[in-house]
C-alpha cells in the first residue's frame, strides 16, 4: 500500500504484512535462538520458509507436502487469532472465476439490440454472496468484478473472481454445486461459464490435535500464558501439512495481530516474545513425546 509504514504506536507495531506473517517469522527465530542458548533438549526440526503462499504456493506446496510427509507434528507461526488463540482447524479454500456473454450493441443508436452482461452479472453477484453462512463455516465473497470495455457501447462480456472457504471437502462440493446453479443466466441472450479451482484443503481438528494443543497448553503454564484455540475459516501454508498429509497441526504460534492484509495491519508488540517462549517451550516438550497416529475428526469441541 502507497504510504504504509512501520510504526509503533500504543503498543502495537503496524507494517505491511507485520502479522501475516513477518512477525512470525521473528517469533521462529527467536526462538530457535533461546533453544540454542538454554541448552533445552529439542526434537529434530525442520524449518520451511514459503514465500509465495498469497500467489497460490504453486512452487513451494511440492517442498511443504514432501517434507512433511516424514514429520509428525507441525507448529505454524502465522499469527494469533483474536488476541491470542492457535488455530485447531483450518478452511479449504478455493478460487472461481465467472465469465457472463451477452451481446454488443450502440448503447444509443441501437441500445436496444444490446443485452448487457453487466446487468445479468450485478444479478447472479448478490446470490453467489448469499451462501455465505457463517454458523457453519462457509464464506463467498467476490472480490474482484468488470463489465464492458468501453462507456457508449452495452457490455457483451463481464467477469467476477470468487474467493470460497468451507470447513471441509464435503462442504466444498456442496458450496460449489450450488453456485453452478445459481450463476446459470435467467436473461434471453446471456450464458455463462464458471471455472473452480481448490488449491488448498482442509485441515480438519482431531483428538491428536487436542493432544498438541495441551502439550502447548502446558508449555504456557509456567510462562503464565492461557492457551485457547479457534476454528479458522482462512487458510494457510500449513494445509499442506496438516490437510495434504495429515500430519497433526496447529496454527497461530506466531503473534498476535490482527487487520490482515490491510493498510492498518498490526502485531501486539509485546506477544512477540511470549510468543517466542511459548514456541521455544513447546518444541522442548515435543522432545520427550511420541508421534501422534490419531486422525479422528473433532470438529465444533
Amino acid at each position: 500500500f502507497p504510504g504504509f509504514h512501520y510504526r509503533e504506536r500504543a503498543g502495537r507495531s503496524y507494517g505491511p504484512g507485520i502479522a501475516d506473517m513477518k512477525g512470525g517469522l521473528a517469533v521462529l527465530a527467536a526462538a530457535l535462538h533461546m533453544l540454542e542458548r538454554s541448552g533445552l533438549a529439542s526434537p529434530t526440526i525442520v524449518v520451511v520458509l514459503s514465500s509465495d503462499e498469497q500467489a497460490g504456493s504453486l512452487r513451494s506446496r511440492a517442498v511443504i507436502e514432501s517434507l512433511a510427509s516424514g514429520a509428525d507434528w507441525c507448529l505454524c507461526v502465522e499469527c494469533a487469532r483474536d488476541g491470542g488463540k492457535l488455530m485447531a482447524s483450518r478452511a479449504q479454500v478455493g478460487v472461481g472465476l465467472l465469465d457472463v456473454w451477452g451481446r454488443e450493441a450502440h448503447a444509443g443508436s441501437a441500445r436496444s439490440a444490446g443485452v448487457s452482461a453487466a446487468r445479468e452479472l450485478s444479478r447472479i453477484v448478490p446470490d453467489c454472496e448469499d451462501l455465505t453462512d457463517e454458523v457453519n463455516g462457509i464464506y463467498v465473497t467476490v472480490g474482484l468484478m468488470q463489465a464492458g470495455r468501453r462507456r457508449s457501447v452495452v457490455p457483451g462480456h463481464g467477469w467476477c473472481v470468487l474467493d470460497v472457504r468451507t470447513p471441509n471437502a464435503d462442504a466444498w462440493e456442496c458450496t460449489e454445486s450450488a453456485l453452478r446453479r445459481l450463476v446459470e443466466p435467467r436473461t434471453p441472450g446471456c450464458s455463462s461459464r464458471l471455472q473452480t479451482h481448490s488449491h488448498r484443503p482442509a485441515v480438519l481438528r482431531t483428538a491428536a490435535t487436542d493432544r498438541l494443543t495441551e502439550i502447548v497448553a502446558g508449555a504456557g503454564d509456567p510462562l503464565g500464558l492461557s492457551v485457547t484455540v479457534t476454528n479458522s475459516g482462512a487458510a494457510g501454508s500449513s494445509a499442506f501439512a496438516g490437510g495434504s498429509c495429515a500430519v497433526t497441526t496447529l496454527d497461530g504460534m506466531g503473534p498476535a495481530g490482527g487487520d490482515l492484509m490491510t493498510d492498518h495491519e498490526y502485531i501486539e508488540t509485546d506477544s512477540l516474545v511470549s510468543r517466542a517462549s511459548l514456541l521455544a517451550l513447546s518444541l522442548h516438550l515435543l522432545a520427550d513425546v511420541g508421534p501422534s497416529h490419531s486422525a479422528t475428526p473433532t470438529e465444533g469441541r
